[in-house]
């Protein structure tokens, strides 16, 4: 039969601990605060004398029935809002870090019951031998090619049959599983070494469980709490790690918690997202530029059309939800360069961004100065065939038809429609018409 460790009841452990008078409340301490999660000011009091008293924080735990994690964070709320001499202060600043101590302790240590005999590690093929004692399959199978005794009991072994032990795997499972969740409660406020080791070992647990969805969830979450405790030169092979991962199962919130890493690394977060992902995104306000220029640097590189139309798209219409100088000449400037490709209504845009676009339209040099300025790319301007494109000819023929028929741009305007694309008849009928009253209007000024 299969021999499972006892443990002394938890009573006989606090027998030492429970001095006379430990709840007791001092007549001498002033008033203290409630902690979170409904602990009561009284209860408060009373845990910090526990813990005065010698009791460890996870003795105190087990007492209250209460997280380990919340203990530890009364114990420090006690110290943090109660004055008191250097004396007392030290003592309870003592037992905060005794509580953090003996959490990560009892976090990084397995159970006894779970280890194997022979190696003395967790089991993760635990197999009953013919002795009743469970060890890990490779261990005792290795240890019977030599030696037909029990390594416990040195008792000689009737067989070397090994009978699977579902009890303690479960065990193992469940074991694995509780301090994964616990890690991922604490690793945020232990000090950094000691969140680093926990993140760790909670990574090394659940890496076994995968590619199963549950231990991916739990590993992107370890994941990016490193990412959160670590330095930015530190960090990139868990980000480049990690956000495959969120983009693969499309977690939105964790990839926008990432949004707030350096800009380096948040570019090259968004160069891993695809457009719909990325539309699903909420960019916050400093990152936005960055999304701009993510976007930018995909057009020219993009090869296949669809793709290139739908980041166009995807570009315009970020930007014209973007108030600012700099938003709109960005705005007017894709509008000059990609107007053909783009499903923006010419009529519908307002005159200045015409203006505007017509003056990036009038100067290569220009647009590209500010594409870079903006983009950190020049949009691919600078190996255009032809600038003016011969479909920017509809912008100025747009920006004419805005103007009254006396305005002196408008001639300019329209003959410069007509000479980038004289194919176009409205544009050559509006053209001549402008001509022949221009013409009649200085005969009659003559």
């Amino acid at each position: 039969m299969e021999k499972v460790p006892t443990h002394a009841p938890l009573d006989e452990e606090l027998g030492a601990l429970m001095l006379p008078g430990m709840l007791e409340e001092p007549a001498s301490d002033p008033p203290l605060p409630s902690s979170a999660k409904g602990i009561s000011r009284v209860d408060s009091e009373k845990i910090l004398r526990m813990s005065q008293k010698g009791m460890s924080a996870e003795m105190i735990a087990d007492v209250w029935n209460v997280d380990l994690a919340e203990i530890v964070k009364t114990l420090e709320m006690m110290k943090s809002s109660v004055k008191r001499d250097d004396s007392a202060s030290s003592s309870r600043s003592g037992g905060s870090e005794s509580g953090w101590n003996s959490l990560v302790k009892r976090l990084m240590k397995d159970p006894p019951d779970l280890c194997c005999p022979i190696s003395h590690e967790l089991m993760e093929d635990p197999v009953v031998a013919a002795d009743g004692i469970t060890y890990e399959r490779s261990c005792i199978a290795e240890w019977l090619n030599s030696d037909d005794r029990s390594p416990t009991t040195r008792e000689p072994l009737s067989t070397h049959v090994l009978n699977p032990s579902q009890h303690v795997k479960s065990a193992v499972i469940a074991h694995k599983e509780k301090t994964v969740q616990e890690i991922l409660s604490v690793a945020s406020q232990v000090p950094i070494d000691d969140a680093l080791k926990l993140l760790s070992r909670g990574e090394q647990f659940v890496r076994a469980a995968l590619p199963d969805a549950s231990a991916k969830r739990k590993l992107s979450s370890l994941l990016l709490l490193r990412v959160k405790r670590m330095q930015p030169g530190e960090r990139r092979a868990i980000v480049e790690e990690l956000v495959p991962m969120l983009v693969e199962v499309a977690d939105n919130s964790k990839l926008e918690e990432l949004l707030d890493l350096d800009e380096q690394e948040v570019l090259w977060l968004l160069s891993q997202v695809n457009l719909d992902l990325m539309r699903s995104l909420r960019i916050p306000e400093p990152r936005k530029i960055l999304v701009s220029k993510e976007l930018a640097r995909r057009i020219p590189s993009s090869t296949v059309a669809d793709e290139q139309g739908d980041c166009l798209n995807y570009l315009w219409d970020f930007l014209r939800e973007h108030e600012g100088e700099s938003w709109a000449k960005a705005t007017s400037l894709v509008l000059a360069t990609f107007h053909s490709r783009l499903t923006a209504q010419l009529e519908v845009l307002d005159t200045k961004l015409l203006r505007q676009a017509c003056d990036y339209l009038k100067s290569r040099d220009s647009a590209t100065s500010f594409a870079v300025d903006f983009f950190s790319s020049d949009l691919g301007i600078s190996t255009l065939e032809h600038w003016p494109p011969k479909s920017s000819s509809s912008i100025f023929a747009e920006l004419a038809s805005r103007l009254d028929e006396k305005h002196e741009e408008k001639v300019d305007f329209l003959a410069k429609a007509y000479e980038l694309d004289d194919s176009d008849e409205d544009v050559r009928r509006a053209l001549v018409k402008q001509l022949n009253q221009h013409m009649l209007r200085q005969s009659i000024d003559d």
